[in-house]
């Protein structure tokens, strides 16, 4: 890393944000906005009824996405008739092939002007954004002071926000240097790392994180045998597993319902002890729900609410037999060459670069990260040629300058 210990990094390209919090050299939060797949939790929207199904207790509500969002009829002040508009607030991000979960109690500070904004729209329509996250970020009083961003309009973007939230902006400064940011901390590893399902431990155990579609299962692995009582020994693991699952679910943006199977723990006070930790350690988690009872094998239920789509949907896409596999999304590969061709080639004279890369990520230059490479021949003062080379992978892309 580079010897910065403590910062908030940020990464743009048009179509893309990342945002980094580093604490003490280790990566402790993680923000990925991608234009084409919007967040919407907190947003509030004039929605028309579509269905009431009163045996489902519920309403389908047409928000003006893929899919109609879910109403539960004790969320509203009066049960809806079919067709009528009404406003509503995103409470659960909505999930592949599901709508979102809505309420119809909305905040008492935003309903005078999602009222007034209903007035002049029909339904289906966005009446309110809800709070970005850079701003959560930006303004948290105990967010490191140091700010590194690589992009210059961003850069001006955010010392407006610092000082209009009244808090210094000295520390903001540009980021230079033939890698890419989040390359030169050592970022792209780390993240590169939350997609594999094994995480170590420090005292040479595991954990193994599996999402399905119905439930994240998170295995407690022990390891190499170390010397000792099996007992003491199975309890420290544990206590470890819990601290790094809750930093784990939380960088990986997993939600739902997630079952950890700890080590097999006999005395009652043990298991309370893991479960404490584990809660101890999600309490700063904002999306952190319950963190049930250890059973006598070792099961802990935990919840966590959907804010959006986990990490792995927003940088892999399915791959193999049915969908079985993950593979990496063309897009990102599209955006992180992008971001290596910038900084190589700035301050450089001569013809336009080129990358060469597989068709998938040719056609993503082409198409979710266009903005992007126009932005980036911008800046440069020369066009980029993209060649697409059936014999490259999508992941084996080279850049010529």
């Amino acid at each position: 890393m580079a010897g910065l210990d403590d910062a908030l990094l940020f990464s743009a390209l048009p179509g893309i944000l990342w945002a980094a919090r580093v604490e003490d050299g280790a990566l402790a939060e993680l923000t990925l906005r991608r234009d084409d797949r919007p967040e919407i939790q907190g947003n509030l929207y004039l929605g028309r009824v579509t269905r009431v199904d009163r045996g489902l207790g519920a309403a389908f509500v047409e928000i003006g996405l893929a899919e109609p969002g879910l109403l539960p009829l004790d969320r509203v002040e009066a049960r809806p008739a079919e067709g009528a508009a009404l406003i509503v607030r995103v409470q659960r991000a909505p999930g592949p092939g599901k709508g979102a979960k809505l309420t119809g109690k909305l905040p008492a500070a935003l309903r005078p002007g999602a009222e007034a904004a209903a007035e002049a729209a029909k339904a289906p329509a966005l009446l309110h954004r809800a709070e970005d996250p850079l701003d959560r970020l930006l303004g948290d009083p105990a967010a490191p002071g140091r700010i590194l961003v690589d992009d210059p309009e961003l850069l001006a973007a955010l010392r407006r926000r610092l000082e209009a939230a009244g808090r210094p902006s000295e520390g903001l400064e540009l980021h230079h240097g033939e890698l890419p940011l989040f390359e030169a901390w050592g970022l792209a590893e780390r993240i590169e790392a939350l997609l594999d399902p094994r995480v170590a431990l420090p005292g040479g155990g595991a954990l193994r994180i599996e999402p399905t579609r119905t439930l994240v299962a998170v295995d407690v692995d022990s390891g190499r045998r170390r010397a000792g009582d099996p007992g003491r020994l199975a309890l420290e693991v544990n206590l470890e597993a819990a601290a790094a699952a809750a930093r784990q679910l939380r960088l990986r943006r997993l939600s739902g319902l997630i079952v950890i199977d700890f080590l097999e723990l006999q005395p009652r006070a043990q298991r309370q002890e893991v479960v404490r930790r584990l809660r101890q350690e999600m309490k700063p988690d904002p999306e952190a729900g319950r963190v049930l009872p250890m059973s006598a094998s070792g099961l802990v239920e935990v919840t966590r609410r959907r804010a959006g789509p986990p990490l792995y949907e927003l940088l892999t896409r399915p791959c193999g037999l049915h969908g079985s596999g993950r593979a990496w999304d063309p897009a990102i590969l599209a955006w992180q060459a992008l971001q290596r061709l910038r900084h190589q080639a700035q301050g450089r004279a001569g013809g336009p670069p080129r990358l060469s890369c597989g068709p998938a990520v040719a056609a993503a230059l082409q198409g979710p990260a266009a903005a992007a490479r126009h932005a980036v021949a911008a800046a440069l003062g020369r066009e980029i040629e993209i060649l697409a080379d059936p014999s490259l992978a999508d992941d084996e892309i080279r850049i010529v300058l």
